[in-house]
């Protein structure tokens, strides 16, 4: 988070677990964005879904980056 940008991805190298049915992996979706309030860097946002649930979008990462600093007003 040197350069201060969110990025949002599949984890395809991590498997969380196993569905109990079918045996397969589950893989998870990933978004992180900083949490800047006032220039001054706060934290980290992290979401974590199942990628059978959820995948994080570009929309996804821009509703992040609005919360934030909300929260970073907060801590």
């Amino acid at each position: 988070f040197h350069e201060d940008k969110s990025f949002y991805m599949t984890d395809w190298e991590q498997v969380s677990k196993l569905d109990e049915l079918t045996s397969m992996p589950e893989w998870d979706s990933i978004l992180c964005t900083p949490i800047i309030y006032k220039g001054e860097k706060k934290g980290v946002l992290c979401l974590n879904a199942s990628v059978r649930l959820k995948e994080f979008t570009l929309i996804d990462s821009s509703v992040a980056q609005i919360i934030a600093p909300i929260i970073g007003s907060s801590i």
